[in-house]
């Protein structure tokens, strides 16, 4: 039998979190338009916009360095309970639900962060004493580095990922491609990648966002694999 479960107020019918910041959905369409005159209809026909130049008002005070960090909210919560877990099954259920919680968190900011330049480098402290070190590798393609140590060196995150990025129709679709890693201190090494972020509605009807496709998580110490399936499908 099927558990129902309440879902959140900006959760879209058919998928995805609803934007309702509608000022910045006016200002990015106005921007989408005029680089439709400017480029031509070939932009929205799969054209990458990470080479594109995109005024300041619809950009978010942020370098994607620290947005990409939005994801990794649980990491005190599910990554800490993970490093103390001694059944292999159940520390990958925790790193499965670390990933996959975040997830949420970084479809709800409708505008754009900045471009970090080569070299910049970005640092924070979560509350609970995990540090976070991040830094471009590659401006093109935008190559991502990143590092977080928990407390107590009770595990490591890490990774590198290159951001890409193309309209599709109505719609942009983005992935951050390479693999991330937790690795513990008994040397389990748990990796996983991401799917794909959809924004539609970006030229006219509601906006949504949502992850589509598949994550892959791999223990290969323990022989364990996971593939968390997202099938939604989009249209526009």
């Amino acid at each position: 039998m099927s558990r129902e479960f309440n879902r959140m107020p900006q959760a879209f019918p058919s998928g995805g979190w609803l934007v309702d910041d509608q000022q910045a959905i006016k200002d990015q369409r106005a921007v989408v338009w005029d680089l439709v005159k400017q480029l031509g209809q070939s932009i929205t026909n799969g054209g990458t916009i990470t080479k594109i130049s995109i005024p300041v008002k619809v950009a978010e005070p942020r370098s994607y360095l620290e947005r990409i960090t939005d994801g990794w909210c649980y990491a005190p919560h599910f990554l800490t309970k993970a490093a103390n877990c001694d059944d292999a099954l159940e520390r990958m259920k925790l790193v499965i639900t670390f990933a996959i919680a975040g997830l949420h968190n970084t479809a709800t900011i409708p505008k754009k962060p900045f471009n970090p330049i080569l070299g910049e480098t970005w640092e924070a402290e979560m509350s609970d004493g995990t540090k976070l070190y991040l830094e471009q590798a590659s401006h093109h393609p935008p190559v991502s580095n990143w590092s977080m140590v928990g407390p107590d060196d009770a595990y490591h995150f890490y990774g590198s990922g290159e951001w890409s990025a193309s309209f599709r129709g109505n719609s942009v679709k983005g992935q951050q491609l390479g693999d991330h890693f937790v690795e513990f201190n008994d040397g389990t090494i748990i990796s996983y990648t991401l799917g794909e972020v959809w924004a539609r509605g970006i030229m006219y009807g509601d906006r949504v966002c949502e992850y589509l496709g598949t994550m892959e998580f791999k223990d290969e110490k323990n022989n364990l694999l996971c593939v968390a399936i997202s099938s939604v499908l989009v249209r526009g």
